[in-house]
């Protein structure tokens, strides 16, 4: 095995079991808030050998803002029969994924499908899209063992559920078999064929569906349907067949014997428009039975396996190129890049480890997918990697990719269900490595298994198979995607191997937190009289964890004690709580003839898990009202009858009352005009000594027009006299029509020929 372009790496590897890795930087995947779903609403609930959370697929199936969760359980009992299947499906909010309005589905909910039978394995593969493009995610889901036409054929079929505002529902739900395909199809249901075995989305609504075991001119060289959708509505309605001999143009052998070819499916932006890989893990070539190979289907059509020319390793036995597949754009050229797991390799880096395994990544550009410089790395490139001569881990036979930190780059996570904790065989490990400049950067590798980092929900058994599937979304909105990770053999009490998923969350990439903590303003204003003024501090984003903030005075010109009372403290917030805290400054007044005084408040030491949002430092002013008062209107609405010769407003004078001040004011226009419904007015309003009232009268003019009510505007403006303008500096002053009943008026609501109006003058 050969690692390309990673000087670093091959220096840290020189060393074999020295680190060289430094503490992972800034917004992450964590443990905090890590979670363990089950499909146990109750222990008693769980049965042995189901396996829950062997696949997985994740979609915003309600259109709510957050990211859902599908969990296949395709070993379930349903009624009598074993494996029949059954989907799970958990829904994100404020708090992330929650057992709360869960949803389960199996083949006996679906009565058009036939019922559950024995085998069927639904929600062995699951994908989600918009299928039928009205908007809603839907979900697809393979049941490969399904028999259609004959009894126990086992042919395969694909269950599609659509979405709705209400999330996923079996109403109008979609049954897919070779024996039920759109027009375009001369295949028909055949023993054993594994339809539905692999999913993938394909652009406009459209469904790629494998068909691994199919036998097309060989057995078991497999088949792809492309299914797509011609207009909202229609739902997949057309299709087309590709096989291998399709490709012999690009990619030699063509149709072979077990090639199992559609058995990986993945779509992907690699060059100016969309393709469709589809791998053969099995495919045996340059003399290597089971080297793999996987073929590019569109922009432009393309082939590659390990003795393509530019790929930074040799094709042998059994590397299963192509078990995996995972398209991201890890380095943000705005194309997407091709991850290919290879979980047969034998990883020479830790010394010969037989079935070690090792990841490809293949870049995209405007020419499509190239193999100039391919990465070529294994697990030895994380912490806690393993020990040399560690075999059988199989290590990329499982790849999801998602931007974990926010940052706008890809991100890749890579399952190692086979990898021994310590002592305990097949416990599971999973792997993330962050895309950017540069592309997988080691010192920000981060691993986890059950029981590490420390915050982790559970602990590491034997053939808990913890990465046997991964997907990503952002379940808690804060904008940053989340990682559920299946680990199918987790023993549930008494229960074996009844399954579980982990969720980890990701940090927003902006603050560092699930949810941020701010001020709901930077400035606030208030006169100088004595009283309490609130001052709210506001949580939003995700509410993942309880939180809290300290609040603490830095500055500002105002004395503690002489013109306020302030104590510091920690605002909290619960779990799913978001939304505001209050605390009060006490504002102590005095008669002293000064400028305006400030308290400078600050948030800090946010819990962890909480970002400092904006803003996060506020400003507080209190106006001196000593030397010529606060100048405001008392109300800042008024409403008067047309009738009235006037409008009256008052102003008040709040403070300073020792002294002589004046305001300017003016009226402008709104829906009432000046020189129509009222005399425009500007000038100047004076306060005497101990004066704090005065009045502005506003002349109207009547007229027998029905009308509407109408308004205008009063403001205020340039105080003196050491006077300062309060809040309530507008007014809005409303006119209402009194004028007889039974005039008729148009208002703009009226259609056709008749007004809604029917009376008339009397």
């Amino acid at each position: 095995m050969k690692l390309a372009s990673h000087p670093t790496t091959l220096a840290c590897l020189l060393l074999l079991g020295v680190s060289c890795f430094a503490a992972p930087a800034g917004a992450q995947l964590t443990d905090l808030g890590a979670q363990v779903l089950t499909e146990c609403a109750a222990p008693g609930d769980c049965l042995a050998n189901e396996f829950f959370g062997d696949d997985l697929a994740v979609c915003d199936f309600d259109d709510d803002g957050f990211a859902d969760l599908a969990v296949g359980v395709a070993e379930e009992t349903v009624g009598p029969n074993d494996n029949a299947g059954s989907l799970h499906i958990f829904y994100g909010s404020t708090v992330g994924l929650s057992s709360a309005g869960e949803q389960v589905f199996d083949l006996d909910d679906l009565d058009l499908s036939g019922g559950a039978d024995v085998g069927d394995r639904l929600g062995s593969a699951l994908v989600a899209g918009d299928f039928d493009r009205d908007g809603f995610c839907d979900l697809a889901a393979g049941a490969p063992g399904k028999s259609v036409g004959a009894p126990g054929n086992h042919a395969g079929a694909v269950v599609i559920l659509f979405g709705s505002a209400s999330g996923l529902t079996g109403n109008g739900f979609r049954f897919l078999s070779q024996n039920h395909l759109p027009p375009g199809s001369s295949e028909s249901a055949e023993e054993n064929d594994e339809f539905g075995a692999a999913l993938a989305v394909l652009p406009n609504g459209g469904l790629a569906i494998g068909v691994p075991r199919e036998d097309f001119f060989e057995p078991s060289a497999g088949l792809v349907h492309l299914l797509s959708t011609s207009e909202p509505g229609s739902a997949l309605d057309s299709v087309t067949d590709r096989e291998q001999n399709d490709f012999l143009d690009v990619c030699a052998d063509g149709n072979e014997s077990e090639d199992l070819w559609g058995s990986t499916l993945v779509v992907g932006r690699f060059g100016a428009s969309p393709s469709l890989v589809v791998a053969g893990a099995l495919e045996d070539h340059s003399g290597f039975s089971n080297a793999g190979r996987v073929t590019v289907i569109g922009a432009p059509d393309d082939c590659f396996d390990q003795n393509t020319s530019g790929i930074a390793d040799a094709a042998e036995a059994d590397d299963l190129f192509g078990e995996e597949l995972a398209a991201g754009d890890f380095d943000g050229d705005g194309f997407d890049d091709l991850a290919i797991g290879v979980a047969g390799e034998d990883t020479a880096s830790t010394g010969g480890d037989t079935n070690g395994g090792a990841v490809h990544v293949l870049f995209g550009s405007s020419g499509g997918l190239t193999t100039s410089g391919d990465l070529f790395f294994d697990q030895f490139l994380f912490p806690l990697n393993p020990v040399p001569g560690d075999r059988n881990d199989h290590f990329g036979d499982v790849l999801a990719s998602g931007d974990f930190d926010g940052d706008g780059f890809d991100d890749l996570a890579i399952g190692v269900p086979d990898e021994d904790v310590d002592a305990i065989a097949s416990a599971g490990t999973v792997h993330v490595s962050y895309g950017g400049d540069p592309v997988f950067s080691e010192d920000e590798n981060q691993t986890f298994h059950s029981d590490f980092p420390a915050g982790m929900p559970d602990s590491p058994n034997p053939n808990d198979a913890f990465g046997q599937a991964l997907a990503a979304g952002d379940f808690d909105g804060n904008g940053t995607d989340d990682l559920a990770i299946g680990m199918p053999g987790e023993d549930l009490g008494t229960q074996g191997q009844a399954g579980a998923v982990t969720v980890l969350y990701g940090l927003d990439g902006s603050n560092g937190g699930f949810g941020t903590a701010h001020f709901n303003s930077a400035t606030a204003s208030f006169p100088e009289d004595p009283g309490t003024r609130i001052v709210v501090i506001l949580r939003d984003g995700s509410a993942v964890l309880s939180a809290s903030v300290e609040h603490s005075r830095t500055g500002g010109s105002a004395t503690p004690g002489v013109d306020f009372n302030y104590t510091p403290g920690i605002s909290s917030w619960a779990v799913g709580d978001l939304g505001f805290e209050i605390f009060g400054i006490q504002i102590l007044g005095d008669t002293l003839d000064e400028n305006s005084e400030t308290i400078v408040l600050h948030l800090s030491n946010p819990s962890p898990g909480l970002g400092l949002g904006s803003p996060s430092t506020l400003t507080f002013a209190i106006q001196d009202d000593d030397e010529g008062g606060v100048v405001q209107f008392q109300v800042t609405g008024l409403a008067v009858n047309e009738s009235s010769a006037t409008a009256t407003a008052v102003v008040v004078r709040n403070g300073g009352a020792a002294s002589g001040v004046t305001v300017q004011y003016a009226t402008s226009n709104g829906s009432a005009v000046a020189g129509e419904d009222f005399v425009a007015e500007t000038g100047t309003l004076s306060f005497g000594a101990g004066v704090s009232s005065q009045q502005i009268q506003i002349a109207l003019l009547d007229d027998p027009t029905d009308e509407p009510a109408e308004s205008f505007t009063l403001t205020l403006s340039n105080a003196t006299g050491g006077a300062n303008l309060g809040a309530q500096t507008t007014m809005s002053i409303g006119i209402v029509d009194d004028d007889p009943a039974g005039q008729i008026f148009l208002d703009g609501f009226e259609s056709g020929d008749t007004s809604r109006w029917s009376s008339t003058v009397g």
